[in-house]
This record gives structure tokens, sequence and C-alpha cells, in this order.
């Protein structure tokens, strides 16, 4: 699934994270508060994780319930990183957690290479809530 080119009228949050990576897991709630909040505005959060697809299935479950996610999730399954990180962005040196906002056109809003915090969330989207 290409969600760079998703044909839908949603702005999405698209969250890069894996459950090794601590600063990832505990931003979830956010991202899940967030989506529970802003889905009926046209705000789509998704959460695509970087693990190793070797037994991340067992790994991503336990996370989704230890913090009772319910937004969707995508594992990526592509193991040259170098073949489409650029494609987020190409200030992103591949660290985690990470996060690309595209408005409705799916335009680049922003992107952060840290970990966020609710209030950032919230004032990544202000200027786009209808």
């Amino acid at each position: 699934m290409d969600l760079m080119s998703t044909k839908n009228d949603s702005a999405l949050l698209i969250n890069f994270w894996a459950t090794w990576c601590k600063p990832c897991v505990s931003e979830l709630p956010h991202f899940e508060a967030f989506h529970q909040k802003y889905a009926a505005k046209g705000i789509q959060v998704i959460l695509v994780s970087l693990d190793d697809v070797k037994n991340a299935n067992a790994r991503i479950a336990r996370v989704v319930k230890e913090k009772s996610i319910l937004s969707p999730i995508y594992l990526l399954n592509e193991p040259d990183y170098n073949s489409w990180i650029n494609k987020i962005d190409s200030s992103w040196s591949g660290s985690l957690p990470a996060t690309l906002f595209l408005d409705k056109k799916k335009n680049k809003i922003a992107f952060y290479e840290k970990e966020l915090s609710q209030e950032e969330l919230e004032n990544i989207v202000k200027p786009f809530i209808q």
C-alpha cells in the first residue's frame, strides 16, 4: 500500500515507530488519543512499524494490547531503508520515532524526527482543523 498516494479526503499523520524503541512506544498513547479526537475532523492517524518482519506480529500485538491502540498499523516489509527513506523526508537520518504530516492533497506539511508530546501533535494540526 502506498500511503503517500492514498486517495481519500483525509489529512494523514503518519508515525514511524518500532517496538524496541522506548520513545516510540511511550508516544503511542498520544497518537491514539489524537486519532480518537480528530478522525471525525478529517485527520487519519497511521502507525508504520519498522520492526524486523520476523516475529514482528507478536511484538506489535503485545504493544497494541498494552497501549490499547485502535489506530491502523502497518508493518513496513522493506529491508532496504535507503530505497524509501528519502521519499519520506530527505533530512531524515533514519532514527525513530519519526512523524510525517500530510494535508488532504498529500502535500508534506511537517516532518519530525523525535518523540512528540500530545501538545506538539495538537500544534502541528491546529491550522488544518476544520
